[in-house]
């Protein structure tokens, strides 16, 4: 039963939702800073230069890194009543089927309240090679959403909700106990990283929220934690898909789409052992990897290609209707198996993009 107390905490918490702007400035300089340091940790472990070559969100390179080493994290972090959180978005809106070419994979979550001002900037599923166990949505300033060229949105204030594998982000007893609508999970309590909500909700499969730079962040990942419903309406319309691979290769594929929807990206990825080992980036604003490209036939156009020392490389080309085109394999591949990557890629039509700047 609810009781008078919680009932309060409830009405409270709705009234003090909107963050003090001056409190969200102060807090955005010092959450900067803790990123920078995590940035310049995932460089020198190669994943962010995977990223910057693929073109992938940063959400696909984000790992659960709480671990056991967050012991004499704060006492002080806050952990609310399992209150429900009152709905401040409208009902899930019916998307189309998959455009000409494209597939469609169901996501099958949606938070049904979210901070004032934020909106839906990327989705992220798994494609191929695997159980639907690894979904992403993002929100984000709308104002951000429109301005970030590459792919980086751990440089702005977000929220996500994230269905992960239980195995690879357990619970695990150095998160806060919290409940989420009545189920037993965790709050990750380590001072300077980005606050995660996990809790289970299927067999093998845990929901995650994270917020970071929006202020209050552990109460707002909880808040968006216990809004989530069930979402059979909505979905990640994928325009890329490989049709051939190395053997080299292997691994399950993730499909994101992102940016505003004038500039929308498509990127379709190989995943092993939480690492990107090849990737396509599809879209109107995709650019070359580097200058350090030579001409060669691409598709059958004048593209770019490029070997690197270790095994690998990239192949670029523009495609007709202003679409552009990036290819890029980290595993030891020849030239010629790179071309037959790009060559043989499946490429659809535009995706629904309707939901892209929308709540």
């Amino acid at each position: 039963m609810i009781t008078d107390k919680e009932i309060q905490a409830a009405l409270e918490r709705v009234a003090s939702r909107a963050p003090d702007p001056s409190r969200v400035r102060a807090g955005l300089d010092a959450r900067a800073r803790v990123h920078r340091q995590r940035r310049a940790l995932l460089v020198a472990g190669g994943a962010v230069a995977t990223a910057s070559v693929l073109g992938l969100p940063a959400a696909a390179l984000w790992l659960d890194t709480a671990g056991q080493d967050a012991a004499g994290a704060p006492d002080d972090v806050p952990v609310e009543p399992d209150v429900r959180t009152a709905p401040n978005l409208g009902a899930a809106m019916p998307e189309p089927a998959a455009a000409p070419g494209n597939l469609r994979i169901p996501l099958r979550y949606r938070p049904t309240w979210l901070p004032e001002g934020y909106v839906e900037a990327s989705r992220e599923a798994s494609l191929r090679g695997g159980a639907p166990d690894y979904q992403v949505r993002e929100w984000m300033r709308a104002e951000d959403a429109a301005t970030m060229p590459d792919g980086n949105h751990d440089r702005a204030p977000f929220v996500r909700l994230m269905l992960v594998s239980a195995s690879e982000w357990p619970i695990g007893d150095w998160r806060l106990p919290v409940t989420v609508n009545g189920v037993a999970g965790g709050l990750s309590p380590k001072e300077g990283q980005t606050p995660q909500v996990v809790w289970p909700v299927a067999e093998g499969l845990q929901l995650a929220t994270m917020v970071q730079g929006v202020g209050d962040d552990s109460l707002v990942a909880q808040w968006v934690a216990r809004s989530v419903e069930a979402d059979s309406v909505t979905a990640v319309d994928s325009p890329l898909d490989f049709g051939w691979l190395p053997d080299s290769i292997q691994g399950s594929h993730r499909i994101a789409v992102s940016y505003p929807a004038e500039t929308w990206t498509a990127t379709l990825s190989v995943i092993r052992d939480r690492q990107q080992v090849a990737g396509a980036v599809l879209g109107p604003a995709v650019t070359a990897p580097s200058a350090d490209g030579s001409p060669a036939s691409v598709r059958g156009r004048q593209g770019l290609v490029h070997s690197f020392d270790t095994g690998g490389g990239w192949a670029y080309v523009e495609l007709a209707q202003g679409m552009r085109l990036a290819v890029t394999v980290m595993q030891p591949t020849s030239r010629e198996e790179l071309l037959r990557v790009i060559a043989e890629l499946k490429i659809g039509t535009t995706p629904y993009l309707g939901w892209l700047g929308r709540r």
